[in-house]
């Protein structure tokens, strides 16, 4: 029996070979995607900042009277706008999740809570759930920040169902982005 150590580190080492020129390759193509689709990106990111530009001169022009978001309601579809008809029926005496207990429904002038808090979010970005509740009681939809805590989170889960609002995993709250109603539109 001859010793065949010296011909298996040989093929070892040309399987080395073949494994990095594939590697190589492999990497090369992924540095070519990414630019690739950094250049398609760059003209609709383009449009998704002049849209939101619009909407906000659009949220500025029109004030708190009218919503901007009435367009993302037929995005929904019909289950959920008859899912949000039924609701005022089902709670007890005009109050409504997002409402708090020790204030009355919202004037027409003033819009819900959770509208209200889907606008600050698109206006301003990301915020944590601490910074929501104090523009909340800033804008008068309850009588201080203590009494706050589930009437806001009521009003952010029922955004979130509602796709108005989207939750990032470090807990902060955010508008969703163009991509997720896309995402959202694609699966109704």
């Amino acid at each position: 029996m001859r010793d065949i150590r010296g011909d298996l580190e040989e093929r070892a080492a040309w399987l080395e070979k073949q494994i990095s020129s594939a590697q190589a390759h492999f990497d090369m193509l992924v540095e070519r995607f990414k630019a690739e689709h950094e250049n398609r990106l760059k003209p609709v990111r383009a449009e998704f900042d002049a849209v939101h530009v619009l909407l906000g001169g659009e949220d500025r022009r029109l004030g708190s009277g009218a919503t901007a978001l009435k367009p993302q309601a037929s995005a929904q579809g019909p289950q959920q706008a008859k899912l949000e008809q039924a609701q005022p029926a089902q709670q007890p005496q005009g109050k409504s999740p997002a409402q708090p207990a020790s204030k009355p429904a919202p004037s027409p002038s003033q819009q819900p809570l959770v509208d209200f808090l889907a606008r600050k979010l698109r206006e301003v970005g990301a915020m944590p759930k601490d910074e929501l509740r104090r523009l909340a009681v800033q804008e008068g939809y309850f009588a201080e920040a203590g009494g706050a805590d589930a009437d806001l989170e009521a009003a952010l889960m029922q955004g979130v169902k509602a796709t108005q609002v989207r939750q990032l995993p470090d807990g902060k709250f955010t508008a969703p982005s163009l991509l997720d109603t896309i995402r959202l539109r694609r699966a109704i």
